[in-house]
Formats: structure tokens, sequence, C-alpha cells
């Protein structure tokens, strides 16, 4: 038996992004471990939340209670400051939880959609040493055309962009865009232009496995529906990835 450790930024995003993937593990044996970093906010009725989401796919959790973004500073008061912030400011180490875990494998954030939480995760796994590591798309940033690849290529990869239209019109109709980008409009779609472009640099990156979403797992994280989940997150493949 492998164990599988999931790591997740808040309370919903490894199920919402690789749910399918850890129903998969757990059925074929596995053991699943989903870390959840910031879980230290108002986040009471989210815990519930996620300890029933857990118990439909069968995984265990660990809550890490790191301070949510909006709760350790005044500065992340905006959608703009929170996809595009430094996160020189946070940083954290995941080097005890490695040693009490003892992985085979941990699945992490790409940080698809740069949210600065999702930033800070992959950053600090990317820092492990002798880690078997894959990356999974997060959602639902992920289901924005064009994100995915524009997340690779910031980091180095050669993925293929779409039409930066194309990639804004997707953007805009984003259930969390739609909630929570207000006045940062142009602002944000100023920033994103000007990262929009290929990579100069040609590093390794392949997609590794992809599968179907658990929707009974999903769908208990009932706070976040509106907000966050399309039709696209329940019935689209959820996809992991290699980089090198």
């Amino acid at each position: 038996m492998k164990t599988i450790l999931y790591l997740s930024p808040h309370l919903d995003d490894a199920v919402f992004s690789c749910s399918g993937h850890i129903k998969a593990e757990i059925n074929s044996g596995n053991r699943a471990i989903i870390a959840t970093v910031f879980t230290k906010g108002d986040h009471v009725h989210r815990k519930k939340e996620d300890l029933r989401a857990l118990k439909k796919c069968g995984a265990e959790h660990i809550w890490l209670e790191e301070l949510d973004a909006p709760f350790r500073e005044t500065f992340y008061n905006s959608f703009e400051r929170i996809i595009f912030g430094d996160t020189k400011n946070c940083t954290i180490s995941l080097v005890s939880l490695i040693q009490t875990v003892k992985p085979d494998q941990v699945i992490v954030p790409l940080a698809v959609g740069t949210h600065i939480d999702h930033r800070i995760v992959f950053d600090a796994a990317t820092r492990l040493m002798d880690i078997d590591l894959l990356f999974y798309a997060d959602r639902p940033y992920s289901l924005i055309q064009g994100a995915t690849e524009l997340r690779l290529n910031t980091l180095g990869y050669r993925a293929t962009l779409p039409p930066f239209r194309d990639f804004w019109e997707s953007y805009l109709d984003a259930p969390y865009v739609k909630t929570f980008l207000t006045c940062d409009l142009e602002l944000v779609k100023n920033r994103l232009q000007k990262i929009y472009k290929l990579s100069e640099r040609n590093l390794d990156y392949k997609l590794i496995s992809t599968h179907l979403p658990n929707k009974e797992s999903i769908l208990c994280y009932e706070s976040q529906i509106d907000a966050f989940i399309s039709e696209d997150a329940l019935t689209s493949e959820e996809a992991l990835y290699w980089i090198s």
C-alpha cells in the first residue's frame, strides 16, 4: 500500500481539483491523505464541509492551521492583490509534514490562477528534496481556456496559448471572476496581457493522467458552489502533470 499526500491550499482545493484521482487511489488500495494548509480563519462551517467531502471519497485529513490570506494581512483585500501579490511576506515549510507522513508521492497545486496561497504552497513543495512530486491543475482556475498553459509558460514550460481574446472571454465567464472581480477589471486585464506570452525557455512537462471528478465529494462544499463551481467542474476531466 502506498501513501499519497495531497497538498490543498484551502478547504476544498484538492477535492475540487483531483477528487477523481483521490478516489482512484483509494479504490486501488492506497492511502490518501489531504493536508490543507490555510485552514485558520472564519472557517468553522467550511471545516464541516471538508470532513463530509473527505468521508465521501475515503481520504484522511490534516489541517495545518496557517492563516488564510485575507485573515493574515489586510493587504489581500482585493482580487488583484490576491492573484498578483508577492509571496515573500509569507513562507511555509512542509518538511515536518513530510517527515511525519512519509508519503510515497506528493500531489501539489500547480498554482493555476496564481492565487497567493496556492503559489506559497507550490513554492514550498518545490523546495522539498528527494520527493516524488506530481502537480494538479487547480480548479476552478484551470477551467478557464488557456489558464493552465499560461501558468506553465510563466514557470518556463512552453505550452500553446489560445488567442488572448479567447482567454479573456473565458476568464470573464468564470463564476469566481464574476463574483470577485469588480473595480479591478481593467487593471487585471492589463497585468494578464503583459505576461500572456510563450516562454522563452523550454522546460519539460508531461500530462500524466486524467480522471473524471467525484461529484459527491465536490458537492459537499455547499458554501463555495455558487462562487466557484460550474458544470464543467463536475463533468470535465481533471489533470495531473509532471514537471522537470
